[in-house]
Formats: C-alpha cells, structure tokens, sequence
C-alpha cells in the first residue's frame, strides 16, 4: 500500500491576519491612509469604507493602517519620523492617533451593537496604562455627571481603578440608557473628556482637539453579519458623525452593505429612500480595493507562497483564472491542488500522470460545478465522449465558431471565468479516459462510490468485535412523546462557511442568510433499528437488507436509501395523525437542507452543534476510536445542538430531503422538488466512520437516492403541510 504523501507546504496562515499580499502594495496604500487620517488638513468626524470581496485583503490593510497609525502615539516629539512620512513631507506636522479595534460580526448575538461599539471603546482606552492610573484625577466624586459614568461603566462591566469612588457592581440604574435611547446624550461630557484625555495624554483635556489628535475605530468584517445587524452598526457610526476627532475606517463588502440597507428598509416598509443614498451620508471616502495584477500574481505565488513547484509556476494564468486575482483564492487554489494531487498519489492513481495535467481538472471544478457535473455524467456512460467533450469545448472557448450550437448552455457571463479556464487547457498525451476518470473520482465521497449490490451484505461490525460491552438505554425514543419533536422557531440563519474557514469546501460557500419563513419541529433523536423494525413490521415494506439488528435497538438504523426514510416518514405522519398527535395540516417527512442545519448550528453559524472548537468527547466520530454506531442520545446533552437536538455530528450521516445544488440555498430553484430525476441528495452530519472535519455543521455531502450504506440513516422533521 503507498505510503501517504502530504504537500511540502500547506499555506495555513490563519485568514483573519495580514497575508503576505501585503508585502506588495498594501503598504502604498496604507501609507495613504495613514497620512490622510493624520493630516491636520483633514477634517473630521471622518468615515472611510474600504470595500472588496471576501479575501481581497480588506482586514489585511486595515490592520496595516493601524499599525501605522499606532506609530504616532509611541513618538513622544517629531511626529514627521513616522514610516508612512514621504520625503518631502518631513517638514509636514502631523497629528496624534490612537486606535480601537471592533470585530462587529463577533459581537452580532448582542441586542444592540451601539452598546458592544461604545464598550470596546471604552475598554481599549482603559486598556492603557495612562487612563487606567489617572482615571480617579479625571473623574473626581464632585463631576457633575458622575451618576451616568457610573451606570454607563457599570453596564459596560468593566474594571478600572477609581481610587475611594467604586463603581456600582450590581444592576445597572434605569435610565434611558438601558432603553438604548440617548446613549451619547447621557454620558456625552464624560465620554468626550475620556476620549481627549486618552488621545492627547493630558489630564487637562476637555475634548479631541482634531488639529493635535484623533481617535481611529477600525470596523472589520461588517458584511458578515446578518443585515439586520449591519444597519445597526452604521447606525451607532452615525452617532459620532457629530463628534471632531472621530475617524471610522470600516471594511466590508459594499454590495453587501447596499442589499443589508435595502433589506432593511422593506422591512420597515420604506419605498422613498436609497440605499446609494444612505451610503453618500455615512461614507466620506469609499476605496474599492483593485485585483491583484498578473505580475503581482505571479510574485505571490513565487515569493509571499514560496512556490518552486514548477508545474504551478508555469501555469499562473490558469490558476488566475480559475481562482481570480484574489490572494485569499490563490492561496486556497494552491492548498486544494496540492492536497489533492497527494491524494492521487497515495491512492495509486497518480503513476504516469502529469501534475499540470490535474490542475487543469481541478481549475474546472473550481469555475463551473455545472460544468463538470456535465463531464461526469457522460463519464459514468462513455469516458472517451466525457474527454472529448472538455478537448472541444476548449476549442469552442478559443474559436466561438467551432461546433455551433453544441456550447450555447456555456456562453452567458456568469461562464465567463469557465471560458478562461477552457482556453488555457492543453491535456497532455497522458491523459487518457481512464487517467480522466481518476481525475473525476479523486475526491468522490464513500457514499456515492460503490454501486449499492457490492454492499447489500455489509453490516454493522458488532460490539463484541470491539471488546466493549453495548450501551442499552431505556425506551425513552417515542414520537409520541412531547419532549421527541424538537420546536424551532420561524426566521433567518447563517447557513454554509465563512469564506476564510480554512476547513469548509467550496461547496460550503459563500456564506448567507437563509430565511425559513414557517416554525417547525424536528426529532431529537435519530431514527433506531427499533422505530424502523416497527415500521416494517406494520407495512410490510419491502426491505431485504438483514440489516435492523434488535440486539441493539436504541442504535440508529443504516443501510436505509433515501426512498425508504420517505417510506418511514409516510408511515409515521399517517400514524400520529389517527393517535390525533398531529394536525391533518402538519406532515411528518426528511428535513430540508436548510433546515437541517439551522436546527445543527443555530442562527449564528456554529462550527459544531456545541460550538465552534472540536470536542472528540461530544460526539461519535472516527477519533473516538469506537468504529460502529452508538445508541442514540448517548453524547446529550453536552454534545446537542442549540436546541436540544442530539447526534448531529457524527454516528450516522442523515438523509436530507433537499438535492444536491450549489449555494445559496435557494428553496424554489427546484432542489425541494421530490422526483422527476436521480438527482444526488443530501446526508448531512458525518459518521462513525468519518473524522471530525465531515461532523462540522456546514459540512455538505451527496448521495444517490437509491444508494445505502452502514454509516446512513436519518431522522423526522414535522412540519407545516405547505412547506
């Protein structure tokens, strides 16, 4: 058996840090704003949005730019020593900055952000040394609005030392401020002479001087909260748009700004206002970060990446093509070619093959998903016409007049980077229609691979294969029972992964906002060998597997298709609606896509249903060493998703009701539809049999519907007919 051979590098950097594209231009532009912000001539309050798509480098030059900025608060004289000076500015005075850093989306579960924005303001300033020391001086027991820096101080619960004048630990007094109404109104004075004080380190200081100082707030990542939560930033932005000396430097996304604006005013039903407009009010400065540039390009891979590899060196223009000139892309691309061309190697595949030949394949699959479905489906009939297919459609891209009408479906814009990436494929000899095949399959999950007659016979390895005694539990898995059907509520979720989660796969993104406009209720437990048994027993359902082993009855049921838990479903819905459990207007069926991640993560996009770090201890994965299922419920409650809803990561996959499309998730594009194709379904969860990365909550994978296997199974949503 081959060893297993890793990549010589894996580019692991964590995202939310300055990448190595900065080593480029980012300082010129960072210089630029430094000294914007600085310059005694700008006038403030000041709002600056540097906007760009996910990995763009938005917060890498954010964090350059404060850093710059930080510069001037350890100079204690000539501040034209500054590295962001340019030579004939050295007789140029420049003012003194100090810098808040506020991660909005960390804080996007807070009712109001304008509270969390003022608290890390707060906190950075006491975070230094000069406040912390001189705040009894600053604010004497005589201070006409003591009362409120009381309250606002001991709402923010935060410890500063006031010498004999404590803060009042317990509830905070009610004042309109706990109503979110005039929050700058009530502390104004307070808050304004903490502020001067912090920026120009003098106990004498009423309030920012703008021509000696300025206080910078850094707002990151704004477009990764949920719309709703976006505008309430801008909002409290809003508030210091009175205050001299206040500069805001945010990065987001501007289109996705503009739809979280325009989706707040249909929400307050407002049809006179734009959302262009909005921006023009709040945004001073707006700066569209540019693509990097080939040749930029180029030195990335070479030098911030340290790439030798020459079949990626000389093959830039296809890697930019299909990961486009953005670094955060090209570092992923890179990652996802070198793990995958290891795993060709490790799995025999890879003897007599070309790397660049398998980049090639691989820049497809990262343009067009729809593309290369396209090639696998005539693959699984002819692998020669699944060859010839891609060699001419190259030759179409390059030449529109090659074979007309055969490539139409491929012409529109949204095919555009499909295109590039065609006119730069040149397969070498080598690549034949089995080398093309491999290529295809590489990375296929286990539970599409095998053909369902290789496995009808597999079972469940028993436990006393393992030595370990079975975990039996009480009969407590009743539909009936009032605590089985789990209730979530109607209303918008963070569905799929962040783009800088260097764990989730393409098919994970982009990251959005999905709204489920109907409560529903799912089962608490997966389906068990018990439930299916009393099924089959009933109906007589045709099931030939020998599969349901009732020696382990609390043990979720496997090797179930996807048309026998719809089979389940059928039987279950028309059983709780004789016991009058359910409503004729409520059915009992698989659990959409969406919703079977809301009720795993949550609304706020949990990495596991426990939270966002792995825990090997709340859930049944390959890294607990067990290697078969477990009773249902055995993991709860500390491994449960927000909800209470057990075994959502690991033991078995889970059926989904939903086909297997790209996002966004899209309920009326047909993926709900129940027939009329094969089309692969959704499992969702991981197993017993995969490791941790398959048990994230995002983690998507597909099946064929009349395919089974030990490590699936499914549970029961309830929900409104029409939905």
């Amino acid at each position: 058996m081959p060893h297993l051979i890793t990549p010589r590098i894996l580019h692991d950097q964590p995202l939310d840090q300055p990448d190595d594209r900065a080593e480029f231009h980012f300082d010129d532009y960072a210089n630029t704003f430094a000294r914007l912000v600085t310059d005694r001539t700008t006038r403030t309050p000041l709002v600056i949005l540097v906007s760009g798509k996910w990995g763009s480098g938005k917060t890498t030059l954010l964090l350059k730019t404060q850093s710059k900025l930080d510069e001037t608060g350890s100079l204690s004289e000539n501040l034209s020593k500054v590295s962001f000076v340019n030579p004939d500015e050295e007789t140029k005075v420049f003012r003194r900055c100090r810098t808040v850093w506020f991660n909005a989306w960390k804080y996007a579960d807070e009712d109001q952000l304008l509270v969390a924005l003022v608290r890390v303001i707060v906190q950075t300033m006491y975070a230094d040394d000069f406040i912390s020391k001189a705040a009894s001086k600053i604010f004497d027991p005589a201070y006409p609005r003591r009362d409120v820096i009381d309250t606002v101080l001991g709402w923010f619960a935060i410890k500063t030392p006031f010498g004999d004048v404590k803060l009042n630990t317990g509830e905070p007094k009610a004042t309109p401020f706990a109503e979110k109404a005039a929050l700058l109104d009530l502390f104004s004075d307070a808050f304004d002479r903490l502020s001067a004080v912090w920026v120009h380190r003098s106990l004498d200081a009423k309030k920012i001087d703008p021509a000696q100082g300025v206080m910078a707030v850094f707002i990151d990542d704004l477009d990764r909260c949920l719309p709703d939560k976006a505008v309430q930033v801008l909002e409290a932005v809003k508030l210091f748009l009175d205050r001299p000396g206040v500069v805001f430097v945010l990065a987001a996304d501007e289109g996705a700004i503009r739809s979280a604006i325009e989706a707040h005013y249909v929400k307050l039903n407002v049809t006179d206002q734009r959302a262009d407009d909005y921006l023009e009010k709040i945004f001073q400065v707006r700066f569209p970060l540019p693509p990097l540039s080939d040749t930029q390009a180029r030195d990335y891979l070479a030098e911030a990446l340290d790439i030798v590899d020459e079949s990626i060196k000389n093959n830039v223009k296809l890697i930019i093509a299909g990961a486009e000139t953005n670094p955060r892309q090209i570092k992923t691309f890179v990652n996802y070619l070198e793990t995958g061309w290891s795993i060709l190697r490790n799995s025999g595949q890879a003897g007599g093959v070309e790397k660049q030949d398998f980049l090639y394949w691989l820049a497809l699959t990262r343009v067009s998903s729809a593309f290369c479905d396209k090639v696998r489906d005539l693959c699984k009939t002819d692998r020669q016409q699944a060859l010839s297919f891609i060699l001419d459609a190259a030759k179409w891209a390059d030449d529109p007049n090659y074979k007309p009408g055969e490539y139409n479906e491929w012409e529109g814009t949204e095919y555009r980077r499909l295109r590039d990436v065609l006119k730069l494929i040149s397969f070498s000899a080598k690549v034949t229609p089995d080398v093309l095949e491999g290529f295809i399959f590489w990375n296929a999950p286990a539970t599409t691979a095998p053909p369902p007659q290789t496995i009808s016979t597999v079972g469940i390895p028993s436990a006393e294969a393992f030595g370990q005694p079975e975990i039996k539990l009480e009969r407590v898995i009743d539909p009936f029972a009032k605590d089985y059907w789990i209730p979530i509520p109607a209303g918008k979720f963070v569905m799929g992964s962040r783009d800088d989660n260097k764990d989730a796969s393409d098919d994970e993104r982009p990251q959005h906002t999905v709204d489920i406009p109907y409560p529903y209720r799912i089962a608490r437990y997966l389906v068990t060998n018990r439930d299916f048994a009393d099924f089959l027993e009933v109906t007589h359902y045709d099931f030939k597997r020998e599969i349901v082993n009732l020696d382990f009855p609390d043990r979720p049921v496997v090797t179930v298709s996807w048309d026998d838990s719809r089979a389940y479903c059928q039987w279950l819905t028309e059983k709780l609606r004789v016991e009058k459990a359910i409503s004729e207007n409520e059915i009992v069926r698989l659990p959409t896509e969406a919703e079977w991640e809301k009720a795993a993560r949550g609304e706020y996009g949990r990495e596991y249903p426990w939270g966002d770090e792995w825990d090997a201890g709340k859930c049944n994965s390959s890294e607990s060493g067990i290697g078969r299922t477990t009773p249902v419920g055995k993991y709860s409650p500390h491994g449960d998703s927000p909800y209470g809803v057990a075994d959502m990561a690991g033991n078995v996959w889970e059926w989904c009701r939903s086909k297997f499309k790209q996002y966004p998730y899209d309920a009326s594009d047909g993926r709900e539809n129940l027939g009329g194709d094969d089309a692969l379904r959704i499992v969702r969860g991981g197993s017993w049999y995969n490791n941790r990365w398959h048990c994230r909550a995002a983690c998507r994978n597909g099946s064929d519907p009349a395919y089974f296997h030990f490590n699936i199974g499914f549970r029961a949503a309830l929900s409104p007919l029409s939905s």
